[in-house]
This record gives C-alpha cells, sequence and structure tokens, in this order.
C-alpha cells in the first residue's frame, strides 16, 4: 500500500474455507447454548431479554402473513420494517414440524408463545453472517489471514453478541446488516476507492437503512468516505449513480411497503411515539439519580456483557478486564497510526466517527425520549473496536504484542464462557 493511500487489488482473501467453518462454528454452537438457557422473557419472568414476546409475535404474525400494524397487530415492533424479522419468520415456519418439549428449558408459560426457541434460530443464523463478514473485512483489509482469524473469534467469542444473536430482536439484523457493509467498504477501499467495489457497497447501505435507525449511524461517514473520493476523482457520475440505484433496489421496496401499510410512517417511529403516550411509561432522565455516571457505567458494561435488561452483569473483574484491555489495545494501535498511510487514517477517522455518532444516538435517546443507555444499540462498532484493539498492536517493535491477539482472544474465551455459565445460572435479572 502506498503513501498516498491508493492501495493495489486485494489478493484473493487468504482465510480458507476451514478458517471460516471454525469460527462459525464456534459462534453458532455459543449461541445455540445461550438460546436454550434463556427463558422466554413473558408473564412474570419479564426480564430474560429485553422485549422479546414482542419480537416474537411480529415475527411470528409475518410468518402466517398478517400484515396489521400496532396497534392492530400484537406487538409495537409490527409497525417497524419487516426486514429486521425476515430471518425470524422464516425459521417460524418449522414450528409446526420441529417443535420439540425438550427445546424448552423451563416449562412453557403460555400457548401463543409456543416455537419461540425455533425463531430464535433466526438471530443465530443472522450471528453466523456478522462472524463471516468480519473475518473476511478484516483479512480484506490486511492482507492477513490471521487478521481474520482474530476477528472471526473476536465476533464469535463476544459476550454481548453471543446474548443478542440468541433471542428473537431486531439488533441481529442491524448487527448483521452494519457487519456486511464493513465487509464491502473494506473491499471497495481496497480496491482503491474507485467505482470497483462501489455496486456492493451502495447495496449493502441498503441493507443497513433496512435495520434499526440506531444502525444507522454507520452511514454518514460512509457516504462521506464515498464523496471523499469523488471530489477527488476517483469516482466517475456513473459509478455513483449505479451504486444509488442499488441501495434503493435492495431498500426501497420494503421501505416503500412499509410505507404503505403504516400510513406513511416508513420506519414506525411515528407509531412508537403514540406507544410511548399509550401503553408505555419512558423513564425521563430528571428522575435517574447521577444521570451521566449511571450512563455512562450501564452504557459501557452492556456494551460488553451486561445482559437481560441490562440487570444481568458479568462479574466485575471480567468487566474491568475488558476495559483494561480494550484501553491497551486501542491505545497501541494508535501507537501504529502514526506512521500508517493515509488508506489506514481514513478507516480509523470513520470508525472514530462511526463509534462517535452510535454513542450520541444512545445519549440523545435517552435524554429526550426514554433513558435506556443499552449497550446493544452501538454493539457492531464496539465489537469493531475490539478487533482493532486486539489486532492492531500486533505490529509494534516488542516480541510481547505479537502475542497480544492470542492473549486478547483467550480472555475473550473466559468472558464468552462465564457468559454461558451466568445465563444458565441465573437466566433472569
Amino acid at each position: 500500500m502506498n503513501v498516498c493511500g491508493a492501495a493495489p487489488p486485494p489478493s484473493r482473501s487468504p482465510l480458507r474455507r476451514r478458517d471460516l467453518i471454525i469460527v462459525v462454528t464456534l459462534a453458532v454452537t455459543l449461541r445455540l447454548a445461550a438460546a436454550w438457557a434463556i427463558p422466554l422473557g413473558y408473564g412474570p419472568s419479564f426480564n430474560c431479554a429485553p422485549d422479546e414476546a414482542g419480537h416474537f409475535w411480529a415475527a411470528r404474525e409475518l410468518a402466517l402473513g398478517h400484515t396489521a400494524t400496532w396497534p392492530e397487530g400484537l406487538s409495537i415492533y409490527s409497525a417497524y420494517l419487516p426486514s429486521q424479522y425476515l430471518a425470524h419468520a422464516a425459521c417460524a415456519l418449522l414450528v409446526p414440524r420441529f417443535d420439540r418439549p425438550w427445546l424448552y428449558r423451563v416449562p412453557l408459560e403460555a400457548e401463543r408463545v409456543r416455537g419461540y426457541p425455533l425463531v430464535r434460530l433466526g438471530s443465530i443464523l443472522l450471528g453466523a453472517v456478522t462472524v463471516l463478514a468480519l473475518a473476511l473485512a478484516a483479512t480484506t483489509w490486511t492482507d492477513a489471514r490471521a487478521a481474520g482469524l482474530t476477528a472471526g473469534a473476536v465476533a464469535a467469542l463476544y459476550p454481548q453478541l453471543v446474548f443478542v444473536d440468541a433471542y428473537t430482536n431486531g439488533d441481529a439484523y442491524t448487527v448483521a446488516a452494519g457487519a456486511l457493509l464493513v465487509l464491502a467498504l473494506a473491499r471497495w477501499a481496497r480496491a482503491g476507492e474507485s467505482g470497483a467495489g462501489l455496486g456492493g457497497l451502495g447495496a449493502a447501505l441498503g441493507a443497513v437503512l433496512l435495520g434499526k435507525p440506531s444502525g444507522y449511524a454507520i452511514l454518514p461517514p460512509t457516504l462521506c468516505w464515498i464523496g471523499w473520493a469523488a471530489l477527488r476523482g476517483r469516482i466517475g457520475v456513473s459509478a455513483i449513480a449505479r451504486a444509488f440505484v442499488l441501495t434503493l433496489a435492495v431498500a426501497g421496496p420494503m421501505l416503500a411497503w412499509n410505507a404503505v401499510r403504516n400510513g406513511g410512517d416508513v420506519l414506525g417511529l411515528a407509531h412508537y411515539r403514540l406507544f410511548l403516550q399509550g401503553p408505555y411509561r419512558p423513564t425521563a432522565v430528571a428522575t435517574v439519580p447521577n444521570a451521566i455516571a449511571t450512563f455512562t457505567r450501564l452504557l459501557t458494561t452492556s456494551a460488553f456483557g451486561r445482559l437481560a435488561n441490562m440487570s444481568l452483569p458479568l462479574d466485575t473483574s471480567l468487566l474491568v478486564a475488558a476495559l483494561a484491555f480494550l484501553l491497551v489495545g486501542i491505545g497501541a494501535a494508535l501507537a501504529r497510526l502514526r506512521t500508517a498511510d493515509r488508506l489506514r487514517r481514513r478507516g480509523a477517522i470513520w470508525l472514530a466517527t462511526t463509534s462517535a455518532l452510535a454513542v450520541a444516538f444512545v445519549a440523545s435517546n435517552s435524554w429526550l425520549v426514554d433513558f435506556q443507555p443499552q449497550g446493544r444499540y452501538l454493539l457492531l462498532f464496539a465489537v469493531l473496536l475490539t478487533i482493532v484493539a486486539a489486532w492492531a498492536p500486533r505490529g509494534l517493535a516488542r516480541p510481547f504484542w505479537r502475542a497480544w491477539p492470542a492473549l486478547y482472544v483467550a480472555f475473550l474465551a473466559v468472558a464468552a464462557l462465564a457468559t454461558e455459565v451466568l445465563l444458565f445460572r441465573r437466566p433472569c435479572g
């Protein structure tokens, strides 16, 4: 890669099929175990996973071919973009044939939620997509097989991502779509920031638009990067037009359909405001003691390993160690950035900007709408920062840093196992 930031087209991914099978098998195994461990948050056990019953009903209604939106539908989530639940709805079709008593670790609380373990397979599949995309993105960006294995292991083992990918929700799709955009962005940037690969990037932008608004933080920095390349004459108007058409082709039909069935409310946010004014009573920040300190504590811990509705944290020693590993790794990565080429610096600016926008989204939502500093809203960016913190220091001079990725992955393996134990022992906060 030369100093002006233009990289030669990347060679074929050095990751082997066996590598991908290993990281996906690890990810799916952990998520299957967590999915079996977590009871459905229904009835008195409302705190097992955030609002899962509502997500389950939205997916089940789609599987049954029902398109009514809230308040006619059973759940406020039925007003949101159905793309978030298409994988879950497809898995719901398996329920009549494959539902078995052993799928339920605890007795079924109500017949109306029968089949929820099978519907969770949608999140597990989306989690596999996330792991694959991030592993391929890392090896594309670095041309290093070990970087891809490190990224895949980080995504497979990351505790909060294991949890989110183990129950029915809209975040699993949002993270997976963002991971696909990261892969498309890496391929486009490494191909010279030109028209090559821009079509795939446009399609990935469309996939992100079909997720939750909490995932939209990735859009402005990506568009700015594309715009900067266009200003430097690297991209022609026709290439940008083709990418825009692909974005519309991916996102347009679903956005239009949701607008029609919601009376013009494309993302379902107007319905959500009515929901806040009616059945749900949001938590006002004025009622939260030490709001800034509480926000910081809950957001940082729930971005790594505070499960359920932020009420089931991993051991404090693991949370402190996670923060220490991240800060040391990011600090070492920044030390390498001083001598990096311009393309890598643009990548660092992109990641820092998307992360800051994600935090700003959670902060504005907590102060203006409902005090919910949920780390799952910035989960993709937390995982990306962890991948950088685990891999980038490896290039520093001292021999210790060559072992850093293995040490980091080993720590995450301990945290992932602790997550599984926690979910089995105390499934509801």
